[in-house]
């Protein structure tokens, strides 16, 4: 059986909370039961970017391991074709669209149901790299809704990365 090795949440030394740098991706989640203790409902408050220590021995909190890193990959084929994306993220994300049909046609991408932009007419294997972000605590939930905009024979490839 091997001990788990934790930072304590109440301990002097550095706080968990706090990022290391802004290149670190991985997170921690406490996940408090049910009439979990003080000292627990605390810990499930927010992110901890190195795995917390439990606050007693009998703590049975579930501590899980997160991600904020995206890499996501796809195609849009034809008029009107659409695809939808969820995920944890930043607070930032680059939408990158690349035209791989023949056309001159564009993308609408749409963040959260609330920000709408187009890429505009694309000459055929041309690019366009859209930054969208929010503040919001880490993890930011993202809601991407992309739309091909174009003749019956467009096609897009789109990467969502961080």
């Amino acid at each position: 059986m091997s001990k788990e090795v934790f930072k304590s949440h109440n301990s002097p030394q550095r706080d968990t909370r706090t990022r290391r740098n802004d290149l670190q991706t991985e997170f921690w989640k406490v996940i408090p039961n049910i009439g979990a203790c003080e000292a627990c409902q605390a810990m499930g408050e927010g992110v901890h970017w190195e795995k917390p220590e439990r606050p007693h021995p009998n703590c049975k909190c579930e501590i899980v391991l997160g991600s904020i890193k995206v890499g996501i990959n796809g195609y849009l084929q034809g008029m009107r074709d659409t695809a939808s994306k969820s995920f944890p993220a930043g607070q930032s994300i680059n939408i990158t669209i690349y035209n791989r049909g023949l056309g001159f046609d564009g993308v609408w991408i749409t963040v959260d149901g609330s920000q709408t932009r187009g890429t505009g007419h694309m000459m055929w294997g041309s690019s366009r790299t859209l930054s969208f972000s929010k503040l919001h605590e880490i993890p930011v939930p993202w809601k991407v809704h992309l739309m091909a905009d174009g003749a019956a024979e467009c096609c897009f490839e789109f990467i969502i990365r961080n």
